[in-house]
């Protein structure tokens, strides 16, 4: 991921791609809890899970910032993200808004 501006088919992919990986690790989070009664194992799938979670925030304001980039506006705008039930509107409008650039 550069810094350079991105279009709409390239930012739903990489939502997709991050929303993929983190259910991919919640869901082998469930499984290991489920099936292997094993402390040791449980807290370095818990372990392994944060990273990833931390990984796929990155991601994605790094791949919201660089879409508003393109529409046009400030990259202060990614602080919607943040905002619960707001940054599931914001993530609509920055799939469906055409770029400027």
């Amino acid at each position: 991921m550069g810094k350079q501006p991105i279009g709409r088919k390239m930012f739903a992919l990489g939502m997709l791609k991050t929303y993929i990986i983190l259910f991919g690790s919640v869901y082998i989070q469930v499984l290991v809890n489920t099936y292997f009664q094993n402390e040791v194992l449980a807290s370095i799938t818990l372990v392994l899970e944060t990273l990833i979670m931390i990984y796929c925030a990155i991601r994605t304001l790094t791949l919201s910032s660089n879409r508003i980039k393109h529409i046009g506006h400030s990259g202060n705008l990614v602080l919607l993200v943040f905002v619960p039930l707001v940054n599931l509107l914001f993530v609509l409008y920055l799939l469906v808004k055409k770029g400027k650039i």
